[in-house]
């Protein structure tokens, strides 16, 4: 199956999508870093029923503002407009084994071509409990930003599709008939909702959803996630790398390792 094709697989609708983590992911404005990744679970789950909604994001920035000094799950350090080729995500007293001196601890490594288009590498230690293997994610066509990887040998989607929808058909007729812009056909999607699709067995279903604060295509936003069908840290670190993306459907093919 081609990364492509993944589009075009039907939502197994016998597949609840039953999420088990809260995240929000936070851009960082220091010289040094990029982004952090809070966990929102203890505060939302209670709240949270399947979609994220205005009044989760509303309860999400109140839970914010009144804890100032929120400790971070994830720290990702690197530019915060990721103009270099590199990024590094560190846990910082999460109780992650190895923490050196300081409290932190190297959990993945980002990497990317400079211009901020095609594949990006995303590293782990060789003990990683996140990943036994580096994970490559790519643009799956040039007329759209749906990325997509794979871990395990299982093939996952980012898609700007809604879990809801059986094919990439439905949005863009969608997006033709409310006037959304379109590039060759096809709609822009540069909002800041994305599903997470996981592919088994010719059918597809959603693990994961993120949706900004600002309704953006950009980071500071919430990301639900099941972690019994896709480890966290994989799910933030590949949002990372498609929300980093510069226009990535101009380019698929353009590949660089580092």
């Amino acid at each position: 199956m081609s990364r492509k094709d993944l589009r075009d697989l039907p939502i197994n609708q016998a597949v609840t999508f039953r999420p088990s983590q809260i995240l929000y992911i936070r851009s960082l404005t220091s010289k040094n870093q990029h982004a952090e990744v809070l966990d929102l679970t203890t505060q939302l789950k209670s709240s949270f029923r399947e979609e994220i909604t205005p009044e989760i994001h509303e309860l999400a920035q109140l839970t914010l503002r009144a804890n100032p000094i929120f400790p971070p799950t994830w720290v990702v350090n690197g530019p915060s407009r990721f103009v270099a080729s590199q990024l590094t995500v560190e846990g910082r007293s999460t109780g992650e084994s190895g923490s050196s001196s300081d409290g932190a601890v190297g959990l993945a490594e980002i990497r990317r071509h400079l211009l901020n288009f095609g594949t990006v590498h995303i590293r782990f230690p060789s003990d990683s409990p996140h990943s036994s293997h580096e994970i490559s994610v790519e643009p799956v066509s040039h007329r759209s930003r749906a990325q997509s990887f794979i871990k395990d040998s299982v093939p996952y989607l980012w898609d700007t599709v809604s879990s809801s929808s059986s094919s990439s058909t439905a949005t863009a007729a969608s997006a033709a008939s409310s006037g959304t812009s379109s590039f060759w056909g096809k709609p822009m999607a540069l909002s800041g909702r994305l599903t997470l699709f996981k592919a088994i067995a010719r059918k597809k279903y959603p693990v994961a959803l993120y949706e900004s604060s600002n309704g953006k295509f950009g980071l500071d936003g919430l990301l639900v996630l099941e972690e019994r069908e896709i480890d966290a840290l994989v799910a933030a670190v590949t949002l990372i790398g498609v929300l980093g993306q510069n226009d990535s459907f101009l380019a698929p093919g353009l590949d660089w390792k580092g």
